[in-house]
């Protein structure tokens, strides 16, 4: 039988938060954030 999960979290920029580096993180590979020019390496 298949157990199903799912994990919502709310991404907040006046917190310190980044899509791209959740992004990244969660693809567990290199992302760039255009706007910001920083490189998120998260590749293992």
């Amino acid at each position: 039988m298949a157990i199903q999960f799912t994990r919502i979290e709310f991404l907040t920029r006046s917190k310190g938060g980044d899509s791209c580096r959740k992004a990244a993180y969660n693809a567990r590979t290199i992302v760039k954030n255009e706007q910001t020019k920083i490189r998120y390496n998260f590749f293992y």
